[in-house]
């Protein structure tokens, strides 16, 4: 079976190569797998001593609708459990100073129905109870388990350490699905169910990127112009979902984190 994979997946400049250094010290290299033209940094998870899981870290990306072979990479990753790359499991790196910028695909890759775990990272910068406050409203708008650090400090990275741990061992329920939204794509349920697929958004992806991956898996291809709409469709549900709860997150409070903000 081999040793229990997990993805390093967050937005470019989120903090995550970051976290897998300090997740891996100096047991990790750079390399490609096979049919794949952008390098993945991967790494061994140690405890006590033993190796845990091998960590995977995919290059940054912004949605799972790619625009880019660096994006793309990731998107196929996930969708395709044949892949060598393919993880188990997710541990997701988020800025907490740009946090709300940040969910969009956390809440696809929780979709995709893989056991989630999110880091916040960049936590030194804002006040205790402001890091309380965004540890709690992830966990409650998304039902994960969510760990703040410092990679700066090493504040906390023990507990990452400990749910990584969990997560490798397979003690780690799912995430409720991130959406109370239904894909903008009538009879998707149906269609999904009749394709064998166990879960509609993954087949809502596949309906997208299945030629690219597998030719033979989906029959008819959605024509350019209707999948596109699609995308952006959903993309704006999902902005407007997560809109809708993360007011709290733009009341800047902390002075860095409104520079910060300016700057972006």
């Amino acid at each position: 079976r081999g040793m229990h994979k997990i993805g390093l997946i967050g937005n470019p400049n989120s903090g995550k190569s970051s976290v897998f250094n300090e997740l891996t010290g100096l047991r990790h290299k750079v390399g490609n797998y096979p049919g794949v033209t952008v390098e993945i940094s991967t790494g061994t998870f140690m405890v006590e001593g033993r190796k845990v899981a091998q960590l995977i870290d995919f290059p940054g990306a912004y949605s799972l609708h790619s625009n880019t072979s660096d994006e793309f990479l990731l998107t196929r990753a996930l969708l395709d459990d044949r892949r060598p790359e393919h993880p188990q499991a997710l541990l997701y790196v988020a800025d907490a100073l740009l946090l709300e910028k940040q969910l969009l695909l956390l809440t696809q890759i929780i979709d995709l129905g893989f056991p989630v775990v999110v880091c916040l990272t960049n936590c030194d910068q804002l006040d205790p109870g402001e890091v309380e406050d965004r540890v709690e409203l992830v966990r409650e708008k998304l039902g994960v388990r969510v760990v703040p650090v410092s990679t700066k400090t090493g504040w906390n990275v023990g507990q990452l350490k400990l749910e990584l741990q969990q997560i490798a061992l397979g003690d780690h329920p799912l995430p409720r699905q991130a959406h109370s939204l239904s894909l903008p794509d009538p009879g998707i349920e149906a269609e999904c169910q009749k394709a064998g697929f166990a879960n509609a958004y993954l087949y809502f992806l596949w309906k997208h990127y299945g030629p690219r991956l597998d030719p033979g898996r989906i029959q008819e291809a959605y024509l350019h112009r209707e999948s596109i709409r699609l995308q952006i469709e959903e993309t704006m549900q999902r902005h407007a979902w997560i809109e809708s709860w993360t007011e709290p997150l733009r009341q800047l409070k902390n002075r860095s984190h409104l520079l910060t903000a300016r700057i972006d």
